[in-house]
């Protein structure tokens, strides 16, 4: 279990270091679609480069040392007394990892086989490059793959709904629903792992980003800004300060009129 062990250490490491790069010099800059292949190079070059030399680092201590012969006694001498060694811990601590992540990807392939009964359920109407869905859900409109699922009170032809058709056309064509998957499958099985996570909700926000910029193509920020508060706070858009001023809404806006 230790070289297991001591690779989760290199991957937590190396993805640290690369999280670091992107929250110092490219967190928040217009560079959206570079940011989003570095997020996603930055999970896979995680994964891959501890893979390319597992003794990169050597804890052990010198054969001839008294804390060698100590480690040796613990790991390889069985216990008389009949009680479990750490090596059963470590297994135990492997299964109780591996049950985690088993569960996280469970629950992850259960969101989607719910998306699909909410397909399964509205009203679907087959276009060129993705399937309408017309549905009475409070969270459209969203996509996912070539599915766009669309608030059935929501108009669509005025100018408002235009900007938003644009902006989920945009995550569809550019595949946004692909790197979701590759991002969120990583995550729940290396859920030990906090830079994963926080790479995760960073490639949603450029997601955004990227989408927001091919809604406008050209045209007035301040009414896809408008759009965006009226979506969020339709009963009064400056109730909730605090929630605005944590929430990616805010970091949009400032990219789109910056």
């Amino acid at each position: 279990m230790l070289p297991l062990f001591f690779y989760l250490l290199k991957v937590i490491l190396v993805s640290g270091i690369l999280s670091g790069y992107y929250w110092t010099s490219l967190r928040n800059k217009k560079f959206h679609y570079y940011n989003r292949f570095y997020l996603i190079g930055s999970l896979l070059l995680s994964l891959a480069l501890p893979l390319l030399n597992l003794q990169w680092f050597s804890f052990a201590p010198a054969p001839s040392s008294p804390v060698h012969q100590v480690a040796q006694l613990i790991y390889f001498t069985p216990n008389s007394g009949g009680g479990s060694s750490i090596l059963e811990w470590d297994q135990l601590l492997a299964i109780g990892g591996s049950l985690i992540s088993g569960i996280l990807v469970l629950l992850f392939l259960i969101g989607i086989s719910k998306l699909y009964l909410i397909k399964s359920k509205g009203r679907v109407t087959p276009m060129e490059q993705f399937d309408f869905i017309e549905i009475s859900l409070e969270e459209a409109p969203f996509s996912f793959f070539r599915n766009l699922f669309w608030k059935k009170e929501m108009p669509l032809h005025d100018q408002a709904g235009q900007r938003m058709l644009q902006h989920e056309l945009a995550h569809i064509q550019q595949l946004h629903s692909l790197d979701k998957v590759i991002v969120t499958l990583t995550t729940c099985i290396f859920w030990m792992n906090p830079f994963f996570w926080l790479i995760r909700k960073e490639l949603e926000v450029v997601h955004e980003f990227i989408a927001d910029e091919e809604a406008i193509a050209g045209n007035d920020a301040a009414l896809l800004a408008e759009m965006l508060l009226t979506a969020h706070y339709p009963s009064n858009i400056f109730s909730n300060g605090q929630s605005f001023f944590y929430s990616s809404i805010k970091r949009r806006i400032i990219m789109l009129t910056s």
